[in-house]
């Protein structure tokens, strides 16, 4: 992202809330836009505060974290010191989990993984581009594209494949230069041979995306290489 991310800490306890500041300021790309060790008061400033993450503990007096992130609306990563919170932060699709005490190499990992949350929430709306295929150049609309897949004969060219099932062949492209050209986020690498369009996934789990084509459920392997872009584009929806 080329601005910073703004954000706001909240943590009863003054030691953990200095310790986050620290790590915050430590962080380049953050930008602190407010500290509270009162949830009611970081509630009550919700809307005064121009923020797009917030940092919260779990345990606090007057609300608990869980209900404070809900009410702020906003993406949260949770800074806790107790593990058996962690189901109910991810029900509400947490950015990620922070188990105190927290070592910068952990909070650095945190961080990225906010940086493609919010970028997938500002991947703007799929359009067209030109490309080439095996007959000239053509118009893609990748609104309707479903899926690319590595082509079978020339691991150079890759196929798409709509949404109504029809497909067309792209000449020369490697899914780094394709994704280059892609106009958003919206579409997605899997596995080594194969992306797929967000708005076609039907399912997934940890090893596996099921996309709908043509009325038809296809079943494609989800690698660990792409899984937590992938995870982090389903978060965003």
């Amino acid at each position: 992202m080329d601005t910073k991310i703004k954000c706001i800490i909240v943590d009863d306890e003054l030691p953990g809330l200095h310790y986050l500041q620290m790590l915050c300021m430590e962080t380049p790309m953050l930008e602190i836009a407010g500290i509270y060790n009162d949830p009611l008061k970081a509630l009550e400033d919700k809307d005064q505060k121009d923020f797009q993450i917030c940092f919260v503990d779990i345990e606090m007096p007057g609300m608990n974290g869980i209900d404070l992130a809900k009410a702020m609306g906003k993406p949260v990563i949770f800074t806790t010191a107790y593990k058996e919170y962690a189901a109910d932060a991810f029900d509400i699709d947490a950015i990620d989990y922070l188990v105190k005490p927290i070592n910068s190499e952990r909070f650095r990992q945190s961080i990225d993984k906010a940086v493609l949350y919010l970028k997938h929430m500002q991947a703007e709306p799929n359009s067209s581009s030109i490309l080439n295929t095996d007959r000239g150049k053509a118009v893609i609309d990748f609104a309707q594209v479903a899926m690319i897949n590595t082509s079978a004969v020339d691991a150079r060219d890759k196929q798409l494949v709509y949404h109504n099932g029809k497909e067309q062949l792209l000449k020369n492209y490697t899914f780094n230069t394709l994704r280059e050209r892609v106009p958003s986020t919206s579409i997605l690498q899997v596995n080594k041979k194969q992306m797929v369009a967000i708005r076609a996934v039907q399912a997934f789990t940890n090893n596996e995306v099921v996309v709908e084509i043509n009325k038809e459920m296809i079943h494609i392997p989800l690698s660990a290489t792409f899984k937590e872009e992938f995870m982090m584009a389903m978060k965003a929806l």
